[in-house]
C-alpha cells in the first residue's frame, strides 16, 4: 500500500516581529532565506527540502504535510476514522484541509496542484507561477511562461489603482450576491476610500492578473473613541479568478499586516448563502458571533447576514 503522506512541507511558526525572527533564525542560526514577502519568510532546512516558515499571524505553530491530492487524502483519512475539521479550501499553491486523527492530533494537509511561488534574485515573492504538473517544492524561479494561468501579483493599493479597483468592485457588486451594495462607488469615491484607509492606518491589498485587477481586501479601523483597535474587513474576487487561492492570499496578507499595527480585532459580515467565503473565513480563524435573520431581500430571496470576528 502506498503511504498517503509524501513529506513534511513546512514547519510554520508565528512571530510578532519578522525582522527580530530573521535576526535569530537567519543571522544567528544560519538558515538560508528561500523566499520572503511582507508577512512571511521561508527558511531552508539544509538536510531536507521542507521549509521553516516564519509568519506574522495569530495562528498557532503547525506542521504542514504534503499529499498528492487533498480530496483523495481527505477521503482516505475520514474513511480510516479521522475527523474533518476544516473542509478543503484553496491556497495559493493548491488546496489545504485540516483534520484530527482518532487521538485528536491536528493534521494540516496541503497539495501543490496549482504550482509554485515565483521569486526574484533577492528571494522576494513576485507572484505565482502556476504549474499544475509540478510536484515537490512549493517554490519555483521566475519563468517567461507561467502555464495556462497568468501570474498573480498581490500588493498594497495606491491611488493609481483607483480606476481599476472601482471597476472591479462594481463588477462584483452587480452580481447581486456577495456584497451589500449592488453597484460600485465610482472612481473619485474609490480614491477617497484609498486615502481614508491609508491615513487611518488600515490595510488595503489588491490582486492583479492578466493585466487587470482581480481581487481586493481592505481592513479599515473604526473611528469611534475606544474602538480604534477594531478593523472592518471587506473583500472580493472577480468571477473567473475564484477557486485559485487568490482570496486566501489576500485575506491572510491583510490579517498579518493589520495585526502588526494597532488592530487587535477584525470584524466582517457575510451572507449565509456565500458558503465558500464562510469556509475561507472560518479556516482563517474567524469565529461566528451572531446572525441577522432575513437581513436582505433581493430578487425575491431572503438571506441572513452572519457576523464574524478574529481576535
Amino acid at each position: 500500500m502506498k503511504p498517503l503522506f509524501r513529506k513534511i512541507d513546512c514547519v510554520s511558526l508565528p512571530v510578532p516581529d519578522l525582522e527580530a525572527a530573521l535576526a535569530f533564525y537567519h543571522r544567528a542560526l544560519g538558515h538560508e532565506i528561500v523566499w520572503r514577502d511582507e508577512a512571511a519568510v521561508g527558511l531552508k532546512l539544509p538536510d531536507d527540502d521542507a521549509e521553516l516558515v516564519l509568519h506574522r499571524s495569530p495562528r498557532l505553530a503547525e506542521t504542514d504535510i504534503l499529499v498528492e491530492s487533498i480530496p483523495a487524502a481527505v477521503e482516505a483519512l475520514t474513511r480510516a476514522g479521522a475527523e474533518l475539521v476544516a473542509a478543503p479550501f484553496d491556497i495559493r499553491i493548491g488546496k489545504c484541509a485540516v483534520l484530527h486523527d482518532p487521538w485528536g492530533n491536528r493534521l494540516v494537509l496541503l497539495d501543490n496542484s496549482k504550482g509554485t511561488l515565483a521569486v526574484d534574485p533577492s528571494k522576494r515573492v513576485v507572484g505565482l507561477a502556476p504549474s499544475p504538473s509540478s510536484a515537490g517544492s512549493r517554490l519555483d524561479r521566475p519563468k517567461s511562461e507561467t502555464g495556462t494561468r497568468p501570474a498573480v501579483e498581490i500588493r498594497d493599493a495606491t491611488q493609481a489603482d483607483a480606476e481599476a479597483l472601482a471597476e472591479l468592485v462594481d463588477t462584483v457588486a452587480r452580481e447581486r450576491r456577495f456584497l451589500a451594495t449592488t453597484v460600485g462607488f465610482g472612481v473619485e469615491a474609490t480614491r477617497s476610500f484609498i486615502s481614508t484607509v491609508s491615513s487611518a492606518g488600515g490595510v488595503q491589498l489588491i490582486a492583479h492578473a492578466a493585466g487587470q485587477a482581480v481581487g481586493w481586501c481592505d481592513i479599515l479601523p473604526q473611528t469611534f473613541e475606544g474602538m480604534g483597535h477594531v478593523g472592518r474587513l471587506g473583500m472580493g474576487v472577480k468571477q473567473g479568478f475564484r477557486g485559485r487561492g487568490i482570496g486566501r492570499v489576500l485575506l491572510e496578507g491583510s490579517i498579518r499586516k493589520a495585526f502588526t499595527g494597532r488592530i487587535r480585532r477584525i470584524e466582517l459580515e457575510v451572507f449565509a448563502s456565500n458558503e465558500s467565503a464562510i469556509r475561507l473565513y472560518e479556516s482563517a480563524g474567524f469565529n461566528r458571533e451572531g446572525r441577522k435573520a432575513r437581513a436582505r431581500l433581493i430578487d425575491g430571496m431572503n438571506d441572513d447576514l452572519l457576523l464574524y470576528a478574529l481576535l
